[in-house]
C-alpha cells in the first residue's frame, strides 16, 4: 500500500478523505459508499425522529385535550421512528469494517460517559442555584453531543 492509497481495513475506497469537506471528517470520510448510504439512512431517520418529537411535544402541549384519542397516536409515532433509526444504526455497524466499528464504539463510550456525568452532576449544581432543567435536557442531549464529539475525535485519531 503506497502513501497515497485510501485503503481502509483492506478495502479500496476511491474517495480520498482529504478531498471531503471538513464537516464530513467524522461522519463519512473513511466510509465506503455503501457504508455512507447506511449511515445516511440512520441520520435521516434520526433527523425525522427529532422533527417528529418536537412537533408531537408542541402539538400535545398546545392541543392535547382537543385531539382526544388521537393524542396516543401522536405520542406513539416518534418512538416508532426512533426504533427504526436504532435498527438502521445496528445494520450500519453490522456491515461496517472493524475500524469503523471501533470508532463508533469509542464514540458511544464517550457519549455514555458524558451523559452519566451530566445526569449525576446537574442535580447537584441545581442545589447551588443553577436553573432547573428537565431530565431529557440534562441527560439525553449531552449523551448525543458526547457521542458526536467522540466519533469526530476518534475518527481524527485514526486518520
Amino acid at each position: 500500500m503506497n502513501a497515497d492509497s485510501t485503503e481502509v481495513a483492506g478495502r479500496d475506497d476511491s474517495s480520498d478523505h482529504r478531498s471531503n469537506p471538513w464537516w464530513a471528517w467524522g461522519c463519512g470520510a473513511a466510509l465506503t459508499p455503501s457504508d455512507r448510504a447506511r449511515y445516511g439512512r440512520f441520520n435521516r431517520l434520526l433527523l425525522g425522529w427529532a422533527v417528529l418529537y418536537v412537533g408531537a411535544a408542541w402539538l400535545l402541549k398546545r392541543h392535547g385535550d382537543e385531539l382526544g384519542a388521537a393524542r396516543y397516536l401522536v405520542a406513539a409515532v416518534p418512538p416508532v421512528v426512533f426504533l427504526f433509526g436504532v435498527a438502521s444504526y445496528a445494520r450500519f455497524l453490522g456491515a461496517a469494517d472493524e475500524l469503523t466499528r471501533k470508532i463508533h464504539l469509542q464514540g458511544m463510550a464517550i457519549g455514555f460517559g458524558v451523559g452519566v456525568v451530566c445526569m449525576l452532576t446537574y442535580p447537584l449544581v441545581e442545589l447551588i442555584g443553577a436553573p432547573e432543567i428537565d431530565f431529557t435536557t440534562a441527560s439525553i442531549m449531552p449523551t448525543i453531543l458526547g457521542y458526536s464529539f467522540g466519533v469526530l475525535w476518534t475518527q481524527r485519531r485514526y486518520r
